[in-house]
């Protein structure tokens, strides 16, 4: 299957558990996958085991560290300005979500008003159809 052939993905987490078993799927569909995570030799060995399904790169990685992030992205053939325009294309009010919106709308669930919201996903998307 190469549904996804000639995209790229980065899986953060990617070492073990929900990461690794997206990163296998992404490599089943034709997807180019690296890897990022603290663990630097959980993800080499990942890396290895998954290598037979595709191209995956390992990259260690803390997300929590900006500056990092900044450099492991930095030659990804797109400024951070271009990436956040081509995300923002595909939303209705072509803007990304801010973070106050979706803090507002976790709040609104948890106030006992909202009592009667359980068990809902509740996709604070701008208006974007997923």
């Amino acid at each position: 299957m190469d549904e996804l052939a000639g995209k790229h993905a980065v899986v953060t987490g990617g070492g073990r558990g929900i990461g690794a078993a997206i990163a296998a799927a992404l490599l089943a569909s034709g997807a180019r996958v690296t890897i990022a995570g603290r663990d630097a030799v959980m993800l080499a060995a990942t890396a290895r085991r998954l290598s037979a399904q595709g191209t995956i790169a390992a990259m260690a990685l803390d997300v929590a560290d900006g500056a990092a992030v900044r450099a492991a992205f930095a030659g990804a053939g797109r400024s951070e300005q271009e990436a956040r325009a081509e995300l923002a294309a595909g939303n209705p009010q072509k803007r990304l979500v801010e973070v106050d919106e979706v803090a507002n709308a976790v709040l609104w669930l948890c106030l006992p008003r909202s009592a009667a919201m359980n068990g809902q996903a509740l996709a604070v998307a701008g208006g974007e159809i997923m």
